[in-house]
């Protein structure tokens, strides 16, 4: 199963504070305007669409423009949610 059939979209604009990649993962460290979310890990199908995610999230965190995530409902190796795509608004 892909990770996107596991994830939807969230409805709060995520403000990206840092973005990390190294030793085969990928994460990033966002809040919403209500709440500190945290780091947390890129799950794609492919490296290429890692790349994707993490070239938005620099450019959003460059900007300080917000950006929306799709997220899963958790379940990753810690038990949190994992985003599989981010969209600029």
């Amino acid at each position: 199963m892909s990770a996107w059939d596991e994830s939807s979209w969230v409805d709060y604009d995520a403000e990206v504070l840092n973005v990390f990649a190294g030793g085969g993962t990928a994460w990033i460290e966002y809040r919403y305007t209500i709440w500190y979310v945290g780091w947390r890990r890129i799950r794609t199908d492919s490296s290429e669409a890692t790349t994707g995610v993490l070239g938005i999230a620099t450019s959003a965190k460059q900007s300080g423009t917000t950006v929306r995530v799709r997220v899963t409902d958790g379940g990753g190796p810690d038990g949190l949610a994992e985003i599989t795509a981010i969209q600029t608004k």
